[in-house]
């Protein structure tokens, strides 16, 4: 006569099947999170690394707003400052919506000088840029246009109104976006050159640390770059507010 199962060696079966299946789905899960984690660190890193090299290479273009004379000399039309927020100034704090860093670009005016083929005089062109947060993101924005530059935009770090620098130059506009961004510091010291060079010349470091969304723990990456103002004294990179409303077409 055949011998069936009983009941309790069935639930001890089906016991052990639980574990394994669970066992089974936990290594899965924890390998496809390793591997979802892996993944977006490689990809923020590099999207990190991007939109850092390119806040350097545009905001290193800070300038102040100036003619140069046909004698060559160089008379400054107005001071330009760069504007950062308080709340982000030399420290690092969590992201909120803001904009954070406030600068502009002016190319010198020129003189006429007919010695150098200058006939008339030129115009100085004018860029604005600004570096805002919202949701997350972190965006930086080089534009011409005035008009595109955030309304709480410090005046002391837009253009002069002079009818020698021209606005609204769209040329070469651009904007970059980066995600994930969980904090941000702008920290701003005195370049050593500067002072041993004697000229005005800053540093200013921008750090951002980004968090993975909805990870069960927290992974972060942490990334910073610094970039180098020539002709700018500590006292023109002012603190500002503690926060400024950003653009309705950025939030």
């Amino acid at each position: 006569m055949k011998k069936g199962f009983t009941l309790v060696e069935m639930s001890i079966a089906m016991g052990l099947l639980s574990l394994l299946i669970i066992s089974a789905f936990s290594l899965f899960s924890d390998s496809n999170w390793a591997f979802n984690s892996g993944t977006w660190k490689l990809s923020r890193q590099k999207d990190a690394q991007r939109f850092l090299l390119f806040f350097k290479e545009h905001i290193e273009k800070a300038s102040h707003a100036y003619v140069l004379k046909a004698d060559g000399s160089k008379e400054i039309i107005r001071n330009i400052d760069i504007s950062i927020a308080s709340n982000y100034y030399n420290k690092l704090a969590s992201s909120t919506d803001t904009g954070i860093v406030f600068a502009s670009s002016c190319t010198p005016v020129r003189e006429s000088n007919k010695d150098l083929g200058i006939e008339e005089k030129v115009q100085g062109i004018w860029k604005g840029y600004s570096l805002e947060c919202f949701k997350r993101k972190l965006a930086f924005v080089q534009t011409g246009d005035i008009n595109k530059m955030p309304p709480s935009t410090p005046a002391s770090s837009l253009a002069p109104n002079n009818s020698d620098i021209k606005l609204g130059d769209t040329n070469g506009d651009t904007l970059m976006v980066l995600e994930d961004v969980d904090s941000i510091g702008v920290f701003v010291k005195e370049s050593e050159d500067s002072i041993n060079l004697k000229r005005p010349e800053v540093l200013l470091t921008l750090q951002i640390v980004m968090t993975m969304p909805n990870s069960k723990t927290k992974i972060s990456i942490t990334e910073q770059i610094t970039a180098k103002i020539h002709d700018r004294f500590l006292s023109q990179v002012v603190k500002g507010a503690a926060t400024y409303p950003i653009s309705s077409g950025r939030k």
